[in-house]
């Protein structure tokens, strides 16, 4: 979890348990799923488990996605997607 991240959900008053990154989501997941049960009150939203989620997405994103960039694509240009290397003179070091 990004820093930022961590730094907003401790502002919003969130007691934040990072798990060892070795055992990747799965090891955080599990993990979330004990302090559920052992916590009361506990939450734990997930983006992934709304039942209408996945329909919702299906109907909306496409058409939104659409509107808002007026049927162009949304990926850069060449010489858009980096800044260039700075150049160096003839026999610098």
């Amino acid at each position: 979890m990004s820093v930022e991240r961590r730094k907003i959900l401790a502002l919003l008053g969130a007691e934040l348990e990072l798990t060892p990154a070795a055992g990747g989501m799965p090891a955080a997941i599990e993990r979330a799923g004990a302090l559920l049960a052992s916590l009361p009150g506990a939450v734990q939203p997930s983006q992934f488990e709304k039942p209408g989620q996945p329909a919702g997405a299906r109907a909306d994103h496409g058409r939104r996605n659409l509107g808002r960039h007026q049927g162009r694509s949304r990926r850069p240009s060449s010489s858009a997607s980096a800044p260039a290397a700075p150049s160096r003179a003839a026999g610098a070091a």
